[in-house]
């Protein structure tokens, strides 16, 4: 039985205790100190961020994050407005209410996000647990249905990507990456491909764009990019390739008859053996491309650019022929061409561009060189006799000791009409 004193003294204790517990100071792990800073300057954040970090309601505005690892970090709340996050990693991160307007965000990788931020950069959005937008990181994600309708994929990275019944509709995919992907069943109506780049394709789409079509594991289509592509063998006959890039690339024997190349880039392509019979070439860039056997018959070749090309066997058309690694026919681009000296005897220059072209010394006895572009071209000392330059321009021309015996002047007048003698003065009618 305790006096009234000891009981007292009890009383006092316990108070005492319950007191300090109170005003106890809280440990570290709770305080507001957990928000790292953020350099005005330089972005720099201390301390530097890992996974597992917990910066929820933290103030990161500006921060740089590039390249940072903030896998399953808790950034509720947090306001990352105008941060640096490329090639960051957001996988299993919580972002509830977060704002991210303004973020620099390409190359972001994310999955498995938690919460909805409060606000996205610009085209971007959350779709099954990912953050996608312009420049993205999704190599390998989960998209499967996904809808993606209207989304902004340029210049993303979707290789490895399960897109198998996604709905890609109208979505902007211009330099996207796609290779080795699964897109059974995936719906591309209207999806812009510019520049897209694919290969290893699994499965087969629901729907394409018009004129785009998926051979060998490839999408192929106007404006694709097939840089350095082994296309060997590849059967495209009749393949819309407008504007295409194949710098390059390997279509060693591939069938090409009547496919639309029409101002694509083949600089340093390897033809070989290639059908390009009726094929549509207007504009395309052929320098320092491998034509050797090559079927280029029936080829539309209108402005076509060629330059220290491999012609070894390769098949023309009969207005056509392959002098000094150049492709010399009506409508040929041939702007700086250096052709000093060559056999252009009877050669079919119709509306050709030979804009500053040498053809010193050149033969061009009775070459059809009507509406030409000899603008500052060099044919000193060159052989014009019986040539036709009817409606040509010459302006600039240089013709030192050029022949023009029985040469057509651009106005339809005979070389020798002219008091010169030439038709360096002619005007056109």
């Amino acid at each position: 039985m305790l006096t009234t004193r000891q009981r007292a003294l009890c009383r006092l204790a316990i108070a005492t205790v319950f007191a300090c517990a109170l005003f106890a100071p809280l440990p570290a792990s709770a305080s507001a100190s957990t928000c790292p800073t953020v350099n005005s300057t330089t972005g720099a954040v201390t301390p530097a961020p890992q996974p597992a970090v917990d910066w929820s309601g933290c103030n990161l505005t500006g921060a740089d994050l590039s390249n940072a690892d903030l896998a399953s970090a808790t950034l509720t709340g947090v306001d990352l407005s105008r941060a640096w996050l490329i090639g960051a990693r957001l996988s299993g991160t919580q972002l509830a209410g977060a704002q991210l307007a303004g973020a620099h965000v390409v190359g972001l990788i994310s999955g498995g996000i938690v919460g909805a931020p409060s606000s996205l950069p610009t085209k971007w959005r959350l779709t099954l647990g990912y953050l996608v937008g312009p420049g993205a990181n999704l190599a390998d994600a989960m998209l499967s249905q996904a809808d993606l309708v209207g989304a902004d994929l340029s210049g993303s990275f979707l290789n490895g990507a399960n897109l198998s019944g996604a709905n890609l509709s109208h979505a902007n995919m211009s330099s996207a990456q796609l290779t080795s992907a699964l897109v059974q069943g995936t719906r591309f109506s209207a999806t812009e491909f510019l520049g897209l780049v694919s290969s290893g394709l699994i499965g087969t789409p629901a729907i394409l764009p018009t004129l785009w079509q998926l051979t060998s594991g490839r999408l192929f289509g106007p404006g694709v990019n097939l840089t350095d592509a082994n296309l060997i063998g590849v059967h495209l006959r009749g393949a819309h390739l407008e504007r295409s890039s194949l710098t390059r690339a390997v279509l060693d024997r591939a069938i090409l008859r009547n496919a639309h190349l029409d101002g694509a880039g083949l600089t340093q392509a390897s033809l070989r053996g290639t059908s390009l019979w009726g094929a549509d070439l207007t504009g395309a860039v052929l320098t320092r491309a491998d034509l050797t056997a090559a079927d280029l018959r029936r080829c539309t070749l209108v402005g076509v650019r060629t330059g220290a090309a491999v012609t070894s066997r390769t098949h023309l058309s009969a207005d056509w022929k392959a002098v000094r690694g150049y492709l010399v026919g009506p409508g040929a681009d041939l702007h700086g061409a250096v052709l000093s000296g060559q056999n252009l005897q009877r050669a079919v220059l119709r509306d050709a561009n030979l804009v500053g072209a040498n053809l010193v010394s050149a033969v061009l006895v009775h070459a059809q060189l009507s509406r030409a572009r000899l603008n500052n071209a060099d044919i000193s000392r060159a052989n014009l006799a019986g040539a036709d330059l009817s409606r040509a321009i010459v302006v600039g021309l240089h013709a030192a000791g050029t022949t023009w015996t029985g040469a057509t002047c651009p106005d339809g007048y005979v070389a020798r009409r002219h008091r010169s003698g030439n038709c360096m003065n002619a005007r056109i009618k």
